[in-house]
């Protein structure tokens, strides 16, 4: 029997139907082979952050039990972002709109598992500045440490609250 190791994603889309497309997207997670879906988050709409757009995002946060490496499961995000219609631009452009954005955000036991190659940095080098992963996150993982700064993720959502960020955010349902 193969071992299976908790992950973390960030599910978001700010083209087309949102909340559609996200839980689409987590139906045929759970379909690939080494992959089984766990949990998901509520969906979240969200101000666009670090890039300039008029369409608001919905972002949510799932946990996978994966028989996969981190990179096996980055490549499977990535070939399911494709199939959803994501087109990357070259190096340089910046952070485009997009129908769905699949991010691994942490990996293994209590999300412990670090990666930092050229291709992958695990956990997300972005989740503490991003409330939109942070508060999704929370809700279905309170008390996961991040193993580089030994928080939880609710005590680093907390804290970004209190900071002016700019980022709007607000939690709906699932059901249009």
């Amino acid at each position: 029997m193969e071992t299976l190791m908790p992950a973390w994603i960030g599910l978001g889309s700010n083209i087309g139907r949102g909340r559609e497309q996200l839980g689409a997207a987590w139906l045929r997670l759970g379909e690939l082979p080494g992959i089984r879906t766990v949990r998901i988050s509520r969906p979240w709409h969200s101000s666009p952050v670090e890039m300039v757009s008029d369409n608001w995002f919905t972002n949510a946060v799932g946990c996978l039990e994966v028989c996969l490496s981190p990179e096996e499961l980055l490549d499977a995000l990535k070939a399911m972002e494709t199939d959803f219609g994501r087109i990357r631009a070259g190096k340089g452009v910046g952070c485009q709109d997009r129908p769905l954005d699949l991010d691994l955000l942490y990996y293994g036991v209590e999300g412990a598992h670090i990666v930092d190659s050229c291709d992958l940095v695990v956990p997300h080098p972005l989740i503490s500045r991003r409330l939109f992963v942070l508060l999704p996150l929370a809700e279905i993982e309170p008390l996961l440490v991040d193993p580089k700064t030994r928080r939880t993720v609710t005590e680093m959502g907390e804290e970004l609250l209190k900071r002016e960020t700019g980022q709007r955010l607000e939690v709906c349902d699932w059901k249009e």
